[in-house]
């Protein structure tokens, strides 16, 4: 039987050096080359092909960055909740009292009026800001909206009385509007003239 020639262990260094030395003479023969002939760099496949792989790989990581800087991220995304709690101003409409917070309730909240934490009436309701003197104030269902701190709430006495003067200030001006005024009140008839 033929025997086969099995490469030893020992071979095996100087073979890896021969073709090693084989290698660099085929390397610096083509750099010549390619430095002779420019071109044939695009003439080599392989080099084509491994051009196109960088290229595709580098548009790969431009997009995923731009996605990612204008995207937020899943982290984010998944941590956020909804709220349970939103907050509410309020204010007391106990014209004693007219506290005015903030206070937590739950979303679905609408057990309407609340106790108020100072005077401890029910009698607190959601507050509205006066864009007059900036002051928080709520109104109880039913009633006219006012600002208790710029018009405070008027007596019985003060909505029985007749008005008596111009309601409007063009009015003062015009002799005919007061006569008009004194006339529908009836102090025309009173005075005698």
């Amino acid at each position: 039987m033929g025997e086969k020639h099995t490469p030893q262990l020992a071979d095996l260094p100087d073979r890896i050096r021969e073709q090693s030395e084989e290698a660099k003479a085929n390397l610096r023969q083509w750099c010549n080359d390619a430095r002779e002939d420019p071109s044939m760099l695009w003439r080599s496949t392989v080099l084509r092909v491994l051009f196109w792989l960088i290229l595709g790989i580098c548009a790969l990581l431009l997009v995923r960055g731009l996605s990612r800087s204008l995207l937020p991220s899943e982290e984010t995304m998944n941590t956020e909740q909804a709220a349970p709690l939103a907050t509410l101003y309020v204010a007391c409409v106990n014209p004693a009292c007219l506290e005015s917070y903030a206070t937590q309730q739950a979303m679905n909240f609408n057990a309407w009026p609340l106790t108020c934490r100072k005077c401890g009436q029910q009698t607190v309701y959601r507050a509205k800001l006066c864009p007059k003197c900036r002051h928080w104030y709520a109104t109880a269902p039913g009633e006219p909206v006012r600002c208790p701190y710029c018009a405070p709430p008027e007596t019985e006495e003060t909505q029985k009385a007749p008005k008596t003067g111009p309601t409007d200030p063009d009015d003062a001006e015009d002799p005919w509007g007061s006569l008009w005024n004194r006339f529908s009140t009836g102090q025309f008839a009173a005075s005698g003239k």
